[in-house]
């Protein structure tokens, strides 16, 4: 005893020590990240002093441009007013050489005047020599007038021809003086216009230079931010390493898994209450379906009815008016009435013969004729006839119409149940591929601690029972794992399978029902044992047969007879009793049963799972053997085989990462499919229905021509038949088809009132359907919205599992570095060789470093699926939102093409109306002319 105390001591005091080095090892990685931390910090300043170098020299070189960004003026007052003088001078030069201008000008100008003057005196004095030169001969006086009159013309020309050139020079100087004014100007002007552009020239300058400034200060500031944003994702993972670091209590845990399983027990609840609500919608629409053509069949057979009695009566008229024309007497009544008609004609015509000209004889001759009277009776049955026949027409459209819409509601049930399908197969497809992640997962995490047990047997030598215990307690956690991954599969399907059972018809659900029931009774004569769980401790509950059992139920039982079988070789290694070991049992492989209603891309996807599911099912078993041989080999080839078994298990974790890309290329394939699908039955719905109204109405115009060329044609018989009466009867004619005329206008009236007052009901009709309409799609999208709020907190709770389930799984990791690390101290406890202990002492912190870091790689894998998953669902309550969005579109665009139909069809009437009392009046005026 004295010495086991002492041994304990001796593995109290080791796993201190190792405690003490694992915390010594934490702070020196606190410390390398503060270090770290400071090198950013210490760089982050480097550059800011940089930048603020920078700035200094670019503001020491321009001290102008900064002195005048510092004020706020691009351009000082002394420049200012330097360029304003300038300006000022140069516009005073151009004032005074303009002045100039204008006086020379204006001197050209009199010089001109006086030159044209001298000119003309010239051409005058010239005309008076050559007068006075052909005058004769004169005397002495006069010869000597003309000699002084040749002398002063002479002079006169010659100071003329002076003064002339002394103008033209004058003349020619105002000319250069003009142009060098002109000169000095456009010099004056160019040298303005340098001025203004060298002002400009230091404004964009000065600008410019602002400008790379302000880029400059900006650089530096998007620096500073992205070194502030990396000094605080630095801090944030120090912060999240001390809190996993502290976050490593046992009641936490419990509490926490206490928590999911009554959450999962709600959540069982709440998924069974809302299969059963649906069940009952499901319920309630077939029976309004049922209900609804047995209505349609009602009416029908009203319908019929209505039109044999309708047809009845139309011959029963026709018949009437036949005996009327026939004139056959049968009753003695008839004859009777027939002789006092005689009698009545015989005493007319002797009081036309005694008083042909009195009052009463007038108004006998305005009453109408027999003649009028009968043409008038067939004129009324033929509109009778027109009218049964526009009712007829009008009841057999509304019947089509109201069979477009039971085929409308038809055509959206079946697109709603194919989109129900579809997204059935989509979650079926989606919880195999996250339980296929599950698993990657979990055989990942036991692939990296048979790993660990590799290496502690290596270094391991003696006490060889220990080491076998070791392996049965590895063998028996991973079939504990193994059978909580069946359990979540197992759950997976179940509730994929009874949301689609929800979906599925009578008769479907009915022959799937009892396919599984076959199923499910050959898959209890080949299971009649128990199964037990390792983490619950009770007995797995029996569910109904599903889809992807059998791969599920056979690597639960491959795993069981691979721990017996490891246990039972334990156990008579070590001495103890074989039939304490698990049972082995022998399970064949049950066939997948797929069901008929899934496509060919699903079939793919599962037949692709199935396959990962097998290679999963190889990698457990080589595991199980490679675990044998590492127990079994001896101590220098065990480097070899876990190298072996290392490079092995890495190219199979590769190809399930492939067959996995490949189930998601097959998935994303099938999604599309569907929706092309639904896409063209909605297509092809809309064009089936506007030809059909496009049908309506040619038929509905038709009858409407082919009513009115009738009644047209009536009335111009009448007309007719009035004009060419014997004279004596014209006025008479004429009074009895103004007054049937305009009878039949005031009938026309009220027709029109009444087509009025039925055009307002269905434009209150068509109101009030909007309105429900709106009504309809505000509830609806309050509905989704709630359903939204309802997914995004499931969305929540699911995320606090998960964080709750990588808490479970950090202390499942803890509790398995301490228990390795028990096991490491009792063998160096009872190794032969200090060396030995000393090697695996040294080891003992670059495995569990290697632990903390797998343990990092699993939780960024894990938050990468997560992520995913919360963007698939994202994805899917969007898509959900557009297709009812589409849905109520749809509704609303038909209720408005119904309304628009109905309001053009009232117009149209309303313009035949008109059409018609046209005609009519046309008809009247022209009767009225004639009788004129």
């Amino acid at each position: 005893q004295v010495q086991r105390m002492g041994g304990e001591n001796a593995t109290q005091q080791q796993r201190i020590v190792q405690l003490e080095h694992q915390l010594s090892q934490l702070e020196q990685i606190a410390q390398e990240k503060h270090m770290e931390i400071q090198r950013i910090v210490s760089d982050h300043e480097e550059v800011v002093s940089d930048l603020r170098e920078q700035l200094k020299t670019h503001q020491q070189q321009p001290k102008s441009a900064k002195d005048s960004v510092r004020s706020g003026e691009l351009v000082s007052p002394a420049e200012l007013q330097s360029v304003k003088a300038d300006l000022d001078m140069q516009e005073r030069i151009i004032s005074v050489l303009e002045r100039e201008n204008a006086q020379l000008i204006q001197e050209k100008k009199t010089f001109v005047s006086r030159l044209r003057s001298l000119e003309n005196d010239l051409a005058s004095a010239k005309t008076k020599q050559a007068i006075q030169g052909g005058g004769g001969s004169g005397g002495s006086v006069g010869q000597s007038l003309n000699a002084s009159g040749e002398n002063n013309a002479a002079v006169s020309l010659e100071s003329a021809q002076r003064q002339l050139q002394d103008l033209r020079l004058q003349l020619q100087r105002s000319q250069t003086v003009e142009l060098e004014l002109r000169i000095e100007l456009d010099s004056a002007k160019k040298e303005r216009r340098e001025a203004e552009r060298r002002a400009a020239a230091n404004d964009g300058t000065k600008v410019g230079q602002l400008q790379d400034l302000r880029l400059q200060l900006q650089r530096s500031q998007t620096v500073e931010l992205e070194l502030r944003i990396e000094l605080d994702s630095a801090k944030k993972e120090r912060r999240e390493a001390e809190r996993r670091a502290a976050a490593n209590d046992g009641t936490k845990v419990e509490v926490a898994e206490l928590e999911t399983r009554a959450l999962r027990v709600q959540l069982k609840r709440q998924d069974e209450e809302h299969h059963e609500l649906v069940q009952d919608l499901g319920r309630k629409i077939s029976w309004y379906v049922d209900h609804q053509t047995f209505n349609r069949v009602q009416e029908d057979l009203l319908k019929e009815q209505q039109e044999t009695i309708q047809q009845l009566r139309l011959k029963l008229l026709e018949a009437e008016s036949l005996v009327t024309k026939s004139g056959v007497t049968r009753t003695d009544k008839d004859k009777q009435i027939r002789q006092l008609q005689k009698q009545v004609q015989d005493l007319e015509t002797g009081m036309r013969e005694k008083n042909p000209n009195s009052i009463a004889q007038l108004i006998r001759s305005c009453q109408p004729p027999v003649q009028h009277s009968a043409v008038f009776k067939e004129m009324q049955l033929k509109i009778q006839q027109q009218c049964c026949l526009e009712f007829l027409v009008l009841r057999v459209s509304t019947a089509a119409l109201d069979r477009l819409r039971v085929e409308s509601d038809k055509v959206r049930v079946q697109y709603q149940s194919r989109l129900e399908k579809l997204e059935d197969l989509y979650a079926q497809a989606h919880d195999l591929r996250v339980c296929a992640f599950h698993f990657l997962e979990l055989f990942v995490e036991r692939l990296s601690s048979f790993m660990m047990c590799l290496f502690d047997f290596s270094f391991s030598s003696a006490n060889t029972t220990r080491r076998h215990l070791n392996v049965q307690h590895l063998l028996l956690s991973s079939t504990t794992t193994l059978q909580r991954l069946n359990m979540r599969t197992q759950e997976s399907i179940t509730t994929t399978h009874h949301n689609r059972l929800l979906l599925v018809p009578a008769s479907s659900s009915k022959q799937h029902h009892h396919a599984a029931a076959e199923h499910d009774e050959a898959g209890e004569h080949h299971h009649n044992a128990p199964q037990q769980t390792a983490a619950g401790g009770g007995g797995s509950k029996t569910t109904k047969a599903k889809p992807h059992q059998a791969s599920s139920r056979y690597l639960s039982h491959i795993s069981q007879r691979n721990v017996a079988t490891h246990s039972v070789e334990c156990q008579t290694e070590v001495g103890g009793d074989i039939n304490s070991a698990f049972p082995v049992q022998r399970i064949a492989m049950t066939t997948t049963h797929v069901p008929s209603t899934a496509s060919a891309n699903f079939t793919n996807t599962v037949i692709a799972l199935q396959q990962e599911n097998l290679l999963l099912k190889q990698q457990l078993e080589a595991l199980a053997q490679s675990s044998l041989a590492s127990v079994t080999a001896s101590p220098p080839s065990v480097a070899a085989t876990s190298f072996h078994l290392a490079s092995s298990l890495q190219s199979q974790i590769q190809a399930l990462h492939n067959e996995l890309a490949l189930s998601r290329r097959l998935l994303t394939e099938a999604q599309e499919q569907g929706r092309l699908r639904a896409n063209e039955n909605e297509d092809r719905f809309l064009r089936i229905r506007s030809e059909h109204q496009r049908e309506l109405s040619l038929v509905r115009e038709a009858t409407r021509k082919s009513s009115s060329k009738q009644q047209l044609e009536a009335l111009a018989q009448s007309s007719l038949a009035s004009v060419t009466a014997s004279p004596p009867s014209v006025a008479a004619t004429s009074f009895h088809l103004a007054s049937s005329l305009q009878s039949q206008i005031q009938a026309l009236h009220n027709e029109l009132a009444l087509s009025r007052r039925l055009l307002t009901e269905a434009q209150e009709q068509g109101r009030l359907r909007a309105n429900e309409n709106e009504d309809r799609f505000l509830r609806i999208r309050s509905e989704h919205q709630r359903e939204l709020s309802l997914v995004r907190e499931e969305h929540n709770e699911e995320m606090r599992r998960c964080e709750d389930r990588c808490r479970a799984e950090v202390k499942l990791a803890m509790d398995r570095a301490e228990a390795m690390i028990t096991s490491q101290q009792q063998a160096a406890d009872f190794g032969s060789m200090g060396r030995g202990g000393r090697s695996k002492h040294t080891s003992g912190p670059s495995s569990s470093s290697q632990q903390h870091q797998d343990y990092l790689r699993l939780v960024t894998e894990r938050l990468h699926m997560l992520e995913h998953r919360q963007a698939t669902q994202e994805m899917d309550t969007q898509r959900e939102v557009e297709e009812i969005r589409r849905v109520a579109q749809f509704e609303i665009s038909v209720e408005k093409q119904r309304t628009e139909l109905l309001v053009q069809q009232k117009n149209h009437e309303i313009e035949l109306f008109r059409m018609e009392l046209d005609t009519l009046l046309k008809d009247l005026a022209q009767l009225q002319h004639v009788q004129g």
